[in-house]
């Protein structure tokens, strides 16, 4: 019996070893570096609108350029984003089922005339639409998502005002 408890006092510090190396590995996943530089098309096919007052205003170029600019103020290498400018939405969404891009950012072309429309009697919501490809990478996939939710809508309030 003294043998058997001598035996598992030599064992003790490799069992102890196993279950920490097994917790550990059961926690990989669930650390998530964060992004950089994902790709995510932007599509803007928004023709402008005449505002009494003030001429053309075009917010779907606005919101390009904003876009741009913020890309441009990351130059240090640390953007999650990259954006990229596509011409229509069919390529965009052949860019999304080749697992070019993350996600896009369609911008409708009446956008400035229902951005406009708000200072009117009858007023219409602009609306943007995000396409996110879910089959590249969910993880990617979702950060690209809640990055183009969450970063337009104040470049879209920037763009109206």
């Amino acid at each position: 019996m003294k043998l058997l408890k001598e035996k598992l006092l030599l064992f003790s510090p490799f069992i102890v070893c196993l279950v920490v190396l097994i917790f550990s590995l059961t926690l990989i996943p669930s650390v998530h570096p964060p992004p950089q530089h994902l790709p995510i098309a932007i599509v803007n096919e928004d023709q402008g609108a005449d505002m009494p007052n003030q001429g053309n205003i075009n917010a779907g170029a606005a919101i390009v350029r904003n876009i741009k600019d913020v890309q441009k103020a990351n130059h240090d290498g640390t953007s999650a984003v990259k954006w990229v400018e596509i011409k229509n939405e069919k390529t965009a969404r052949e860019g999304l089922n080749d697992r070019k891009y993350y996600a896009a950012l369609l911008i409708p072309k009446d956008f400035s005339r229902k951005q406009a429309s708000l200072q009117t009697p009858n007023p219409s919501g602009a609306k943007m639409t995000v396409l996110v490809n879910q089959g590249a990478n969910p993880i990617a996939a979702n950060a690209a998502g809640q990055i183009v939710n969450q970063g337009a809508n104040p470049i879209a309030a920037n763009a109206a005002g």
